[in-house]
C-alpha cells in the first residue's frame, strides 16, 4: 500500500457550506481508507463515500493491477530456478529389488480406483502398513519418509467404526508385535455418518493442524455432493492441490470407477479431474486365471512407471503381495499361455535340466532334451505341455541363447548358453535424486 500524501482538495457545494459541513478528506491519503476500512471489512461511512470512490478511480485501480501482478510473478517458473525435488514417500520395486520407481511424493496427490468391492481398501492397508514400519515392506513397497517426518492421517468416509477398527488391526498384525507400536504415528478418523460440508470442513482443518506427512481420504466421492459437477469437482481437486502444496504432504484418494467400464475411468467429473491432477493412478483389478487374486498396476503416472504386481487375500484376511511376475496376458485380460513363463524361470529349468548331465558328456541329443524338459516343466510349473509346446520352448531357448546348438542335423549336440535376458538387468538409468522428465 502506497504511504503517498495526495493533496487533493474537495470544494463544498453550497449547501453543504450554508450547513457549516466541512468534508474531512485527510490530505487524500487513499491508502488511509484501505487501512481503516477496506483491510477490516468495514463499512465506508456515507460522509467518505465520494471521496473514497474519487481516489479509488484515480489511484486504486493501479494498486489494485499492482497487487495482482505481485501475486502472478510468485508463481513464475525460470529456466533459473533452484527447485529441488520433492521428497519420496513411496517407491515399488520388482521382486529382484531392482527397478525401484518413485511412486509417491510430497506436495502431490494420487489416486487408487477399482470396481467397487475388488480391493482398494486392502491395498491402501498395504501402503499404509509399509510407511508404518520403514523400508522394504513385503518385498515390493519401500518407505521413503525420514523417521520424524512420517506422521499419517487416515481419514474414512465409507465404512462403519467397527470396519474401520477392524482395517486398523489388520495393520497392527501386519506390522507385528515389535513394530506395532508405531501405529502412534497415525490418527484415524471415520466420517460416514456426517455431512457432506460438515465433513470437507473436518478433512481441512486436520491436514492444517495435525501435520499428517501422508494423507488417506477413503473415499474422496464422499467430499463432494455431486461427482459429476463440473464446478464442484474443480473446487475440490484444486483444494486437495492446495492442500498438499500448503501442509508439505502427500495425499491420497481412493475412488470408484465407472460400474462396467471397459476404459477404466474414475467415477464422475470428479475422477476425471483427479485423473488429470495426480502424480499417479493406481489401479486393482480381479486376476482372470486366478479370481482370489488382485493385479496392482499403474494406470497413468507423471514419473516412470513401476512395475506391476499381485496381492492376495490370505486364510487370515490379510493382503499378501505375491513374489511372481505379472505377464502382459494378465494385464489385458487374457488368458495366459502354458508357456508364458519370466525367462528367469526358465533358465533356471534348465540349469536343473543340464546339472542331471554327470561326467565329460554336458550335453543332450535333441528327442533326449525335449522328453528332459517337458519332465522338468511339470515339476516346477505343476502343468503339463505337449510335444508341440515343448518344440516351441526349445526353439525360442536356441533363438535367446539359453541353449546352443553344435553340429550337424543328426548328429547335433545341445549344450546350455548363457542367460542373457533383459529382465535380469538392473536399471541403471534411473535415479532418485533425478527429476522425472
Amino acid at each position: 500500500m502506497s504511504d503517498n500524501v495526495f493533496d487533493i482538495g474537495f470544494i463544498n457545494t453550497e449547501k453543504e457550506v450554508n450547513e457549516g459541513f466541512n468534508r474531512p478528506n485527510y490530505k487524500g491519503r487513499y491508502d488511509w481508507f484501505v487501512s481503516e476500512y477496506v483491510s477490516y471489512n468495514l463499512e465506508i461511512p456515507d460522509e467518505f463515500k465520494i471521496e473514497y470512490d474519487f481516489l479509488f478511480e484515480l489511484f486504486g485501480k493501479q494498486n489494485t493491477d499492482k497487487s495482482i501482478e505481485i501475486q502472478i510473478n510468485k508463481f513464475k517458473v525460470l529456466v533459473t530456478d533452484e527447485v529441488p525435488m520433492p521428497e519420496i514417500v513411496l517407491s515399488v520395486c520388482d521382486i529382484n529389488g531392482n527397478n525401484k520407481r518413485m511412486v509417491m511424493t510430497r506436495e502431490n496427490i494420487s489416486c487408487v480406483t477399482a470396481q467397487a468391492k475388488v480391493g482398494k481398501t486392502f491395498l491402501v492397508k498395504l501402503i499404509v502398513s509399509a510407511i508404518l514400519k520403514r523400508g522394504v515392506f513385503q518385498n515390493r513397497l519401500i518407505s521413503e519418509l525420514p523417521e520424524g517426518r512420517d506422521k499419517i492421517l487416515y481419514i474414512d468416509t465409507e465404512q462403519s467404526k467397527f470396519h474401520v477398527k477392524l482395517g486398523l488391526s489388520q495393520i497392527k498384525e501386519m506390522l507385528g508385535e515389535e513394530k506395532e507400536h508405531e501405529l502412534n504415528r497415525m490418527n484415524v478418523y471415520q466420517f460416514d455418518a456426517v455431512s457432506t460440508s460438515q465433513r470437507l470442513e473436518f478433512v481441512r482443518w486436520l491436514i492444517y493442524n495435525t501435520n499428517p506427512d501422508f494423507v488417506v481420504l477413503d473415499g474422496i466421492s464422499d467430499l463432494a455432493l455431486d461427482t459429476n459437477n463440473l464446478k464442484e469437482a474443480d473446487e475440490l481437486v484444486t483444494n486437495l492441490r492446495i492442500w498438499a502444496t500448503e501442509n508439505n504432504c502427500h495425499i491420497l484418494n481412493v475412488i470408484h470407477q465407472n460400474p462396467n467400464d471397459i476404459q477404466t475411468k474414475m467415477k464422475g467429473h470428479l475422477g476425471t479431474k483427479l485423473q488429470d491432477k495426480s502424480e499417479i493412478v493406481i489401479g486393482v483389478s480381479i486376476d482372470k486365471e486366478n479370481d482370489s487374486n488382485r493385479i496392482v498396476q499403474s494406470l497413468a503416472s507423471r514419473n516412470r512407471k513401476p512395475e506391476p504386481f499381485e496381492f492376495t487375500i490370505n486364510e487370515n484376511g490379510m493382503p499378501e503381495i505375491q513374489e511372481n511376475e505379472v505377464s502382459e496376458n494378465k494385464i489385458n485380460g487374457k488368458k495366459a499361455n502354458k508357456i508364458d513363463k519370466p525367462d528367469y524361470q526358465y533358465f533356471e529349468m534348465l540349469t536343473s535340466v543340464f546339472s542331471k548331465k554327470i561326467g565329460e558328456i554336458n550335453y543332450y541329443r535333441y528327442g533326449e532334451l525335449l522328453t528332459v524338459i517337458s519332465i522338468e516343466f511339470e515339476k516346477k510349473f505343476k502343468d503339463a505341455i505337449g510335444e508341440t509346446a515343448t518344440r516351441k520352448l526349445l526353439a525360442k531357448f536356441i533363438d535367446n541363447g539359453f541353449v546352443i546348438k553344435t553340429g550337424e542335423v543328426k548328429f547335433s549336440q545341445y549344450y546350455l548358453g548363457d542367460f542373457k535376458s533383459s529382465n535380469s538387468k538392473i536399471d541403471t538409468e534411473y535415479n532418485d535424486n533425478e527429476a522425472p522428465f
